[in-house]
């Protein structure tokens, strides 16, 4: 079990969109292998003024930050702002250096493919560690998502114990910048994410703005586009029975101040075992977001995520625990 929460450091003072709910800083060391650990904080929801830890936590956040050649780190604002919106959802949340970042032995690589190792790591950690852990939502900005992209749902990795997982990733890096901050590994990448996305247990969902610096919206439309046919021919050859194929269901809601928001989820009501499981990818286009994410697109952006993980499909009553 992870250490306790009377020795962990006191709260930031740092507040985000959201304010600062009640947790607890928890400093980590999380291996790797036997060259390689990793700093990290642990974030513990707690219930009251007396710091008791929520003990209805079942969930883990763990959200990976952006590339470490350009200062990325942990420390990286847009991180903490998404923490504090999974803290408010009861959810644990790991925020984690990888090799060769800050306090993390090792050191970094050029593909990323390494690092996805350490995001792997982290989620083994927390599976270990976080008791009666049944739902890991796998966060990626930036850099990070592509590092994200490529690990496989948790479900998978660990079955019979996650019993719902998510990918969240936001900004993810597109064209020539995604060939440079893999080292040319593009199409490695690209495979994985086509498996994570074609995954029957997991809830995808992709958030960029209409005004990133580095990847136009004709891009990240092109991209989107590709990332629903996957999902949507997945939806349909995942039907119980030939011929009685899940509906694929596309929605496009767009306002003055609302993102640009299409969905694609399969159910199928003769199947229970897939009324469990719906899939789901979801795309946002957020108004006058960049990549940056800094004062009301901030707000914006944890607001997505935040109305968004709350609608995740809830577990199936035989997952439930106490």
């Amino acid at each position: 079990m992870f250490p306790s929460p009377s020795s962990s450091r006191p709260p930031s003072p740092a507040q985000t969109p959201f304010g600062t709910p009640p947790q607890h800083f928890i400093d980590l060391r999380i291996p790797v292998d036997e060259d390689v650990s990793l700093q990290a904080i642990l974030k513990v929801p707690i219930t009251d003024s007396n710091l008791n830890v929520s003990r209805h936590s079942n969930s883990v956040a763990i959200i990976s930050h952006p590339w470490s050649w350009l200062g990325g780190s942990m420390h990286d604002q847009v991180l903490h702002n998404l923490s504090e919106v999974f803290l408010k959802l009861d959810y644990h949340v790991i925020l984690f250096n990888t090799r060769g970042v800050g306090e993390s032995s090792g050191r970094s690589s050029f593909t990323g493919i390494p690092e996805s190792q350490d995001l792997r790591a982290a989620l083994g950690w927390a599976v270990e560690e976080i008791a009666n852990l049944h739902t890991a939502v796998l966060v990626g900005y930036s850099y990070g998502s592509l590092i994200t992209s490529i690990v496989p749902s948790p479900i998978q990795l660990y079955p019979g114990k996650i019993k719902r997982a998510a990918h969240i990733l936001i900004s993810y890096p597109l064209g020539p910048m995604a060939s440079f901050l893999t080292f040319f590994n593009t199409p490695k990448y690209t495979a994985a994410f086509d498996k994570v996305l074609a995954d029957p247990e997991l809830d995808v969902l992709l958030v960029y703005g209409n005004q990133d610096q580095f990847f136009s919206t004709k891009k990240y439309g092109a991209w989107s586009t590709r990332c629903r046919e996957i999902r949507t021919k997945a939806v349909t050859e995942s039907s119980a029975h030939p011929g009685d194929h899940d509906e694929a269901e596309l929605v496009s809601v767009q306002g003055s101040n609302s993102p640009v928001s299409t969905v694609v989820s399969g159910t199928n009501a003769n199947d229970p075992t897939k009324r469990k499981r719906p899939m789901k990818l979801e795309v946002k286009m957020l108004n006058h977001g960049d990549h940056f994410w800094r004062g009301g697109n901030g707000k914006r952006l944890s607001k997505t995520v935040s109305e968004w993980v709350e609608r995740l499909q809830p577990l199936h009553p035989e997952f439930s625990s106490d």
